[in-house]
């Protein structure tokens, strides 16, 4: 799998599309007029374009704007069944199928596979058309005559994998190259769906290196050979909780799970669309796979699309395991749009309903976010409740997030209780040891018990500058100017723009006899100020000094 990445990334997408849409966009488009309200959910009307020229413009700048949606529609205008050029149907395929556009995208791929276009992933999805109608000679005829490229070098052989044995072609499944683990892996796990115990243990005796695949995938292997009663040479990953982690139960959602597999290596290296073209062939033959959806809908919310993002995800049904995540990542995304309530009432029903620890912290998270503290204490409290005294050691942060709320909201004797005894639970967590050594600091208290927290917590991470920051301003409460200011220039020196860096490296200038540094210190904090408070104080000082 080492090689996925460089592969997959060299020649999927070509040219570079894009088009937007609204806005003086969308009003040229249309001509100038409105569309009527009753038409205007309408995407067929909604992206109508008046000529080809101005369809394709707004295409390109859709597509730049990651607006699938708008792309597609607009791209209708340009391309159709009396375009010729090759290049227009390929791209017109991949917009189709990141806009979930599935069949109009294969009716694209179909196109090219008819012309012979010399590039596998039009043959890819043409085959999968072809595996979602139940036309499995087709789509083996498809996969055989794929360009030789390196999308083919990755895909023929695990999608001939499954349609051979699903055709039964003995001599089709013999010839696999089950030296290749994710080869040998497709055929396993084909023989599984299909119940056939035999051809279980023969291509597991066949198979070679496959404690080389992903973790993931070894636990998948494990609960079937352990289903199978078959055996394998090599140790493989253990599966946590002995529950199968994947559910494939036909060729579907085998096929799906092979695009999935290929597309993990570039999501984690941001390798967007193709990342995101393969998670939507996944979808397209199996739109219950949780996981793909969650990929997708993440590529929308990092390109600012959180509406998109949302609706993605609405999809995902009560039965699937993966809900309660899901709506936890909803939650999350209605509050990155301002929608604070409705995404509070999400996660409290949830909440109320499963006793979920996790869902209360992250309620209390939302509120504090939102500077409600005491609706934030009260989630608190009750995810420590369903904690209990045998479990509360684990929970040791949400006795530092409690902390900082009541820190918050002026109650320090609560909010030192609770630091205290999460430190009790966790004695070299060095954002807790900063923490309670910069608020004793603040406030003038326990200063040489504060000092060596710090020295313990920068120890522990030597290049965090707030941490640093802490350790040069309890030496200036300790009247150790000179050492304060070394340290606060090193923290300066991490953290450039932080205001209380800023202005703390102020405080020690002008404590040596350093003024016109200081000075300008101070102007730096007050140009970077984000509380009323800091700029009062700021302020003052460069009227005083």
């Amino acid at each position: 799998m080492s090689m996925i990445t460089s592969l997959i990334a060299a020649g999927i997408l070509c040219g570079s599309c894009a088009a937007p849409h609204g806005g003086f966009w969308q009003a040229s488009m249309n001509g100038g007029a409105a569309a009527p309200a009753e038409l205007g959910q309408n995407p067929e009307f909604r992206y109508k374009s008046m000529s080809k020229t101005g369809a394709y413009l707004a295409s390109r700048i859709a597509r730049l704007e990651n607006d699938w949606e708008a792309a597609s529609y607009y791209f209708d205008g340009v391309v159709d069944e009396k375009i010729t050029n090759m290049d227009f149907h390929y791209q017109a395929m991949i917009m189709a199928m990141n806009a979930g556009r599935y069949e109009e995208s294969i009716d694209h791929a179909d196109f090219l596979v008819k012309n012979q276009y010399g590039n596998a992933l039009g043959y890819v999805v043409s085959a999968m058309g072809a595996i979602i109608e139940g036309e499995y000679d087709l789509a083996a005829n498809v996969i055989k005559d794929m360009p030789d490229d390196n999308l083919s070098k990755l895909m023929q052989a695990p999608m001939s994998a499954w349609v051979s044995i699903q055709q039964g072609d003995k001599a089709a499944y013999d010839a696999l190259d089950m030296t290749k683990p994710f080869v040998a892996y497709q055929a396993i796990i084909a023989a599984d769906a299909m119940n056939n115990n035999e051809l279980v243990a023969s291509f597991a005796a066949k198979a070679e290196n496959l404690n080389e695949l992903p973790p993931a995938i070894q636990r998948h292997l494990v609960a079937v050979f352990k289903r199978r009663e078959v055996s394998y040479g090599a140790e493989l990953a253990v599966m946590e909780g002995g529950e199968d982690l994947r559910n494939v139960s036909n060729i579907r959602e085998g096929v799906a799970w092979i695009y999935y597999d290929l597309a993990m290596p570039l999501y984690l290296q941001y390798q967007d669309e193709t990342g995101r073209l393969l998670f939507n062939m996944a979808l397209a033959l199996t739109p219950e796979l949780t996981e793909a959806r969650i990929r997708v809908a993440e590529y929308a919310a990092i390109h600012g699309r959180t509406k998109e993002a949302i609706q993605a995800l609405r999809n995902v049904l009560p039965e699937s395991k993966s809900y309660t995540l899901v709506q936890k990542i909803i939650a999350e995304l209605m509050v990155e749009d301002g929608e604070v309530r409705p995404a509070l009432g999400i996660l409290n029903k949830l909440a109320a309903a499963q006793k979920d620890i996790s869902l209360y912290v992250q309620i209390g998270g939302i509120y504090a976010k939102n500077e409600m503290y005491s609706e934030s204490l009260g989630a608190y409290n009750k995810a420590l409740d369903l904690a209990g005294e045998s479990n509360a050691a684990s929970y040791w942060q949400i006795f530092f997030a409690r902390a900082r709320i009541h820190d918050a909201m002026g109650k320090w004797n609560a909010a030192e209780k609770d630091l205290l005894q999460a430190l009790e639970y966790q004695p070299e967590q060095p954002f807790l040891l900063n923490y309670i050594g910069y608020s004793w600091a603040d406030r003038g208290k326990n200063l040489d018990q504060a000092l060596k927290m710090i020295e313990q917590a920068v120890s522990l991470q030597p290049n965090d500058g707030s941490i640093r920051d802490s350790l040069g301003w309890v030496y200036f409460r300790l009247g150790e100017y000179h050492k304060a200011a070394i340290q606060l220039e090193q923290a300066a020196a991490l953290l450039p723009y932080d205001p209380v860096v800023n202005d703390h490296l102020g405080d020690a200038y002008w404590a040596v006899g350093r003024h016109a540094e200081a000075e300008f210190q101070w102007k730096r904090a007050l140009s970077n100020a984000d509380t009323e408070e800091l700029t009062v104080q700021l302020e003052e000082k460069l009227s005083r000094y």
